[in-house]
């Protein structure tokens, strides 16, 4: 089931991140950014259909995507 992900974090230099992250927005190269995906994502990270970059090393998982967005919709209360 696509929503029992884990959500999996990554600290990141921004001259690191991956180009389907950056959605041609500016960063500070130095600067470092945490990104948060799936753990599939993360396990599958070298697909183009995922984010076509090798090397990212994610550790700490947050929780599960299902629950996740559960908690931004309650929280959320109304969908714009």
């Amino acid at each position: 089931m696509p929503f029992d992900n884990l959500v999996v974090i990554a600290h990141v230099k921004g001259h690191d991140l991956p180009q389907t992250v950056l959605g041609g927005r500016k960063v500070e190269p130095d600067r470092e950014y945490t990104l948060a995906v799936s753990d599939f994502t993360a396990q599958n990270q070298s697909a183009p259909s995922q984010l076509g970059t090798t090397g990212l090393v994610f550790g700490d998982d947050v929780g599960l995507l299902r629950d996740m967005l559960i908690d931004w919709f309650r929280k959320k209360k109304t969908i714009e």
